[in-house]
């Protein structure tokens, strides 16, 4: 469905230049649930924004279906962002929060949108009483709800979840993350699922990128890369999933890493921190290779 071709964005900083995305290359498939998993800093959220056309890339290029992704309706990629309470509008209802995609994208008969708004309410296991309530009366689970229902009023085929379930509690967490999985399947829908929680990216992918400093260190099906990890970043992330089999924030990596280290002209921009780097890791940079089947690291030792 999504061909990520050689994809850069370079910000300035402080009058420093430091690139946020470095040569990305990535395809999602159709159907696919493709969890993103990385530091902060790493790049997530900067390629979300890109596939989504709310940031231009510096350099490379994005297919979507055989069509570049500037020329793909909007409404065929949607995201849910990680905060519903800032990304919903409060002084709308969730009646009109679920309707107005319909109305924008002139994808109902205006007889038929109450009718739609309902059956997406319940579809998303919200009730029918909370119809005419504003966000501040309800939940940050009902919110989540309901920007998942708004989501889906559009139709899409692909949909961004950006931390969608970090801000809530352990129990209305599984709660989402099931209904999300449920979801995926009814429409065949494909997800690009960003979290720095692990044992939901386990749970919830079909497979999984690893990005760190602005690049994809390793891509690989979710059972082989939580099994066997090929690259030493990959390995420390998964290292914080042990103790309690939920990872806490990634705080591992200093704080000047992303910004300092993937600037290095030459060399594998984890050197200074890896256990296992040799002369070589120092000299040239790894590019991404398959080292197993549909197993892709960037590192010199595999």
């Amino acid at each position: 469905m999504l061909q990520i071709q050689h994809l850069s964005k370079l910000f300035k900083l402080d009058k420093k230049e430091f690139y946020a995305l470095l040569d990305v290359n990535l395809n999602i498939f159709q159907g696919e649930i493709l969890g993103l998993v990385g530091a902060s800093g790493s790049g997530k959220t900067t390629l979300a924004k890109i596939l989504l056309n709310l940031m231009r890339p510096t350099a490379g290029s994005i297919i979507y279906d055989h069509e570049p992704i500037a020329n793909i309706p909007r409404k065929k990629m949607q995201m849910v962002f990680q905060n519903p309470h800032n990304s919903l509008n409060p002084k709308m209802t969730v009646y009109e929060l679920i309707s107005e995609p319909m109305i924008v994208h002139s994808l109902c008969k205006p007889e038929q949108i109450s009718a739609r708004v309902i059956e997406l309410i319940e579809m998303t296991g919200l009730s029918q009483t909370l119809v005419h309530n504003y966000t501040d009366q309800l939940s940050g689970g009902q919110k989540q709800r309901v920007a998942i229902a708004r989501t889906l009023a559009a139709e899409p085929e692909f949909i961004i979840f950006d931390e969608a379930v970090s801000a809530l509690d352990a129990s209305v967490q599984a709660q989402i993350v099931n209904l999300l999985k449920s979801l995926q399947k009814r429409f065949n829908l494909t997800y690009l699922f960003i979290s720095h929680d692990l044992a939901v990216v386990k749970y919830m992918t079909d497979r999984v990128a690893v990005m760190q400093a602005g690049r994809v260190v390793e891509l690989a099906p979710t059972e082989e890369i939580f099994s066997e990890p090929k690259h030493p970043y990959t390995k420390e992330l998964l290292e914080s999933l042990r103790p309690a089999e939920r990872v806490q924030q990634l705080s591992f990596i200093p704080s000047n890493f992303a910004i300092d280290d993937q600037n290095r002209d030459k060399g594998c921009p984890f050197c200074d921190h890896c256990p296992r780097s040799e002369p070589i890791c120092w000299e040239i940079k790894p590019e991404l290779k398959e080292c197993g089947t549909a197993h892709f690291a960037a590192c010199h030792k595999n």
